[in-house]
């Protein structure tokens, strides 16, 4: 079974690469697949609605640190901005 960090994992290799081949389309759309998969693109912070199925149930292969989440954020909002 593919868990969510794997998926993050995989578009964040996509993103370093656009951003090594200075290709910022395939940049942003990495970016917003991240954003999209942990509920930013819909201008919301990390918050669990009630009355709505999960769209995951799984366990975290690795936690991510308040400074991940901070960077992600920043970036998921400056790229929104763009949109």
């Amino acid at each position: 079974m593919t868990t969510l960090d794997e998926i993050l994992n995989e578009i964040e290799t996509a993103r370093q690469m656009a951003i090594e081949e200075r290709k910022p389309t395939a940049m942003i759309q990495a970016s917003m697949a991240k954003a999209k998969l942990l509920g930013l693109d819909k201008g919301d912070t990390l918050t669990i609605k009630h009355n709505e199925p999960p769209v995951f149930n799984i366990q975290p292969v690795r936690t991510l640190t308040e400074l991940d989440k901070q960077e992600f954020e920043q970036i998921a909002k400056e790229v929104l901005a763009m949109v």
